[in-house]
């Protein structure tokens, strides 16, 4: 299937912007704003097998949490039970996001308050500690807006940025925590990141309120509360599991390739701008394979189209978490966008008159037989004048002919 072509691109564009496509102006239609039951970019179900959780507040505020700032939150066990998975919320300053070599994890007993000496809880003995390098890292919907706060200098920004993240940690099992029924424990994360001078990173604010309030810690433990009165208490997200985080496509909704919970023609729209213009990828690589087929071309637009306009069926839940991206188009040797004549008399001159190459191989392979000489170039006439098969799509190229 040929690639489509720039102009068209622009039309679409275009078209889409003036409310000319079925559905734009007034009330969304029932197909543009279907959003495959089951596969909501939301938090997901985590059913029974999480100890204790506090989800992230995507309006909160992301506490400093590079080291040395420490910051910590407790929890209550109940029940006797294995520690084998930590998962936690955080975000960037200024959504400048940067790189982390690792997350400090460190659980410790409790020092309940005792009022007047010890006026709030905080952490006690250090029980437990593993220096955390290898992360599963999630970026999640955008947010509306999400503060800053930086305890130990009392700054805070309420505007601050709208990218957040979800941190998963499987433990191996030798280092699985065991945890004590009607037992209070502390939670401690600090990020050890590759530029701590240009990025900041830190441990997002939760909707849930436990036992004490979270705290921070300079020379001492001092109680976390939100800005800008500093009345409101605060605690962090995290959930302790007795199970690893094994669902790894529940962040994924194929078709959402602007991760905003529905599938619509805006995702049509950057869908085709990612693939033929250079557009911005997408943030989940798995949201833009619609068809799940575990690669990103134009079939995806494809797919899409018919789904929310021509009656087809819904996307799919994912099949793969990392798609290929595959942003060749098969048989352009001359790298228009189109596939035609041209491409044959530049394949000629290629294989004959020493003329430039082809961008990659892909392009000019227009028979799919992996390798690029005159036969490419009599399948490229076939095509345009003698009603002969089109080139390979992108993805179908890769399986013949391997990656890009």
């Amino acid at each position: 299937m040929m690639k489509i072509q720039k102009p068209f691109l622009f039309a679409f564009l275009l078209i889409l912007s003036a409310g000319m496509i079925m559905g734009l102006s007034g009330d969304q239609t029932e197909s543009e704003k279907k959003a495959p039951q089951g596969k909501s970019t939301g938090q997901p179900d985590y059913g029974d097998k999480m100890n204790y959780s506090q989800l992230p507040d995507e309006n909160g505020w992301a506490v400093m949490a590079v080291y040395p700032n420490l910051v910590a939150d407790d929890w209550a066990c109940y029940e006797p039970g294995l520690i084998k998975g930590i998962r936690f919320w955080g975000a960037w300053l200024d959504d400048n996001t940067g790189d982390i070599d690792s997350f400090s994890i460190k659980i410790y007993s409790d020092v309940p308050a005792d009022p007047p000496s010890i006026p709030y809880g905080h952490p006690g003995d250090l029980l437990w500690e593993k220096e955390i390098s290898t992360i599963i890292a999630n970026p999640m919907p955008y947010s509306p807006h999400q503060g800053w706060y930086y305890p130990a200098t009392s700054e805070f920004d309420s505007d601050n940025h709208r990218l957040y993240f979800q941190y998963d940690v499987n433990l191996l099992e030798a280092d699985w925590f065991i945890q004590e029924p009607f037992t209070i424990y502390w939670l401690l994360i600090t990020a050890h990141v590759d530029n701590p001078v240009e990025t900041k990173w830190g441990w997002l604010s939760s909707i849930d309120y436990g036992y004490d309030n979270a705290v921070w810690k300079t020379s001492d433990w001092y109680e976390l509360y939100a800005p800008p009165s500093f009345e409101d208490i605060m605690d962090m997200s995290f959930i302790v599991a007795d199970s690893i985080f094994d669902d790894t496509c529940s962040l994924q909704n194929p078709g959402d390739f602007n991760y905003d919970g529905n599938i619509n023609v805006g995702d049509m729209v950057n869908l085709l701008a990612y693939l033929v213009d250079d557009g911005l990828p997408p943030l989940v690589p798995a949201n833009a394979d619609a068809n799940t087929d575990c690669c990103i071309s134009l079939l995806d637009f494809y797919f899409l189209n018919e789904s929310i306009f021509g009656g087809g069926p819904d996307p799919d839940s994912c099949t793969c978490v990392n798609p290929t991206p595959c942003q060749c188009t098969i048989g352009d040797a001359n790298d228009d966008n189109e596939v035609n004549v041209g491409d044959a008399v530049f394949l000629i001159n290629y294989t004959f008159k020493g003329g430039p190459a082809p961008q990659a191989l892909c392009n000019g392979d227009a028979n799919s037989d992996c390798t690029i000489n005159i036969g490419d170039a009599v399948y490229i006439v076939n095509y345009a004048f003698k009603g002969g098969p089109s080139p390979n799509d992108c993805c179908l190229w890769i399986d013949i002919c391997g990656p890009l």
